[in-house]
């Protein structure tokens, strides 16, 4: 089976109307509107839409992997694996793996991910790869954030992923940044998931990005209660150091926790 990212255009477009419109973010703005105001398409030309280019998400000519079998789990665990992109059953039919990327285009470049560990920056006019960053993890199924940069540190190209990382890549290069978290990534379960270091904290949702902070949840086990915690938390997207965390269940001495949250706190992920 072969995974695809198709672009349609209609048989008229002018290539000079690429890029009018950016879809800077995975719900295009930030209330999340999903809303774009270009006109070209519309219902009375949809129907003469004809595709485009085709970018091939699986690595050219490699065997799609198999899916997982009964009982092994749907994401990987250890820090260089890539798990398989999506919960268990979720992995794509036929052995592919998941993929729900929302593309971004910024400044006349279109980033997306793939289910099997690759960031790609495209021509939106021709498919063309512009850059490819070859992860150990899988990124987020949901796709990447971007952050527009400042005088100290060029645009950036932000990864959650799978199994609980976080870094960030040069947007017009590509290139890993260092100088962000440890060797350029975040463990994400260090602080939520210290009782469960088997415990799945998964990445499945863009980061959000406000000024110069990276907000990350997390995506846990449904059962059993006991398991990481979903606490809320935000990094410095020069650093990536940990600036504050929301715990969703509050902890002692916090607004609105009480002897039952006490009792929990430390090994809920969930509900109890």
């Amino acid at each position: 089976m072969r995974i695809t990212y198709v672009a349609v255009a209609a048989v008229a477009l002018a290539a000079s109307a690429f890029g009018q419109n950016d879809w800077p973010t995975f719900g295009h703005d930030p209330a999340g509107t999903r809303y774009s105001t270009l006109k070209q398409i519309d219902a009375k030309n949809v129907t003469k839409l004809v595709r485009a280019w085709t970018y091939h998400m699986t690595v050219e000519g490699a065997p799609v992997p198999a899916a997982p079998a009964a009982g092994d789990s749907a994401v990987g665990d250890a820090p260089g694996g890539r798990g398989r992109g999506g919960r268990a059953g979720r992995g794509g039919g036929g052995g592919g793996r998941n993929s729900e990327v929302v593309p971004l285009v910024i400044n006349g470049v279109m980033y997306i991910t793939t289910g099997y560990g690759r960031v790609v920056a495209l021509e939106p006019e021709t498919g063309k790869k512009i850059w490819e960053y070859e992860s150990d993890s899988t990124p987020s199924t949901r796709g990447i954030s971007y952050w527009g940069g400042d005088k100290t540190l060029p645009p950036q190209i932000v990864v959650g992923t799978m199994n609980g990382w976080l870094f960030t890549l040069n947007a017009k290069t590509g290139k890993l940044t260092t100088s962000f978290g440890d060797n350029g990534k975040v463990n994400l379960k260090t602080g939520i998931a210290d009782h469960f270091p088997k415990g799945p904290v998964l990445m499945s949702t863009p980061a959000a990005i406000y000024k110069n902070l990276i907000f990350t949840g997390a995506q846990l086990q449904e059962e059993p209660a006991n398991g990481p915690s979903g606490d809320v938390r935000a990094w410095d997207v020069h650093t990536g150091k940990l600036v504050w965390t929301f715990h969703t269940i509050p902890r002692p001495g916090e607004a609105n926790t009480s002897p039952i949250n006490n009792r929990f706190v430390k090994r809920t992920g969930t509900a109890f």
